[in-house]
């Protein structure tokens, strides 16, 4: 499990605080810290929320953080009444006439507040239901053609997923080469070791034959001087025996 650090936590916040001024769904910053710290959306979520309690509670850590919990103060629910139930129908229905779909519009009337939302689309939902048991002739208009948003909403969903699938098939293929890269880079490196290993051998293989060489060129050298001794030494016995041989011949 990933420790939360301080860096981590106060970009979350921000990233937090952006989306509510943009006033669009806080699932964009959960979504956006998961990709940036490799977590997932879902425990991004949970952990802002519960965090948002711990810091109420440790106001000497919110102010090292420098953090305003004044921006993230959760949604205080106010029951529907029928006015209210009434309002929110004809606000659905006049956004929906005008191209954009219920859940484009009940995020529009959130404020980008997901759990408000939800809370809207929930009781449109129900009103629904209970307009048809009740056989009122209240007009939910439904939407037959594409709107403005909804169109450039599927674009932009169309252009992420060229360019994940793109930027997929890019890791891959990078990957791959580098995975060859890798393994022709150990075989070079063990071609160059036993090649390494062979020279070595060799330069012990030339040195030993350098120094036997030697040893024999010592050894020679020993054995012309011997020779050169016993050829004086016969020579001058040589001599010696011509020399009394005449002497006795003479006398």
């Amino acid at each position: 499990m990933k420790i939360w650090n301080d860096k981590e936590v106060k970009f979350l916040f921000e990233k937090v605080e952006e989306c509510k001024q943009k006033a669009i769904s806080l699932k964009f910053a959960f979504e956006e810290h998961a990709k940036v710290f490799e977590r997932k959306a879902n425990s991004v979520r949970n952990y802002y929320y519960q965090e948002v309690e711990n810091l109420h509670k440790d106001t000497h850590r919110c102010q090292r953080l420098q953090i305003d919990l004044r921006k993230h103060q959760k949604a205080q629910f106010v029951r529907f009444n029928a006015e209210s139930e009434k309002k929110l129908a004809e606000q659905i229905g006049q956004l929906t006439a005008n191209g954009m779909s219920v859940r484009s519009a009940c995020e529009k009337l959130s404020g980008g507040d997901l759990a408000v939302m939800t809370r809207i689309q929930n009781k449109y939902q129900s009103l629904k239901r209970r307009a048809v048991k009740a056989g009122n002739v209240v007009v939910f208009r439904k939407q037959n053609l594409l709107g403005e948003e909804e169109i450039n909403s599927l674009f932009l969903g169309l252009v992420k997923l060229v360019k994940k699938s793109a930027t997929e098939e890019v890791e891959a293929r990078f990957k791959e080469e580098k995975l060859g890269a890798n393994l022709a880079i150990k075989k070079a490196t063990k071609t160059i070791l036993e090649k390494d290993e062979v020279i070595s051998n060799l330069k012990r293989e030339i040195e030993k034959l350098k120094q036997e060489n030697c040893f024999l060129s010592e050894q020679l050298a020993g054995g012309k001087s011997r020779q050169q001794q016993l050829k004086d030494h016969f020579a001058q016995n040589s001599q010696q025996n011509n020399f009394k041989n005449k002497k006795e011949f003479d006398l």
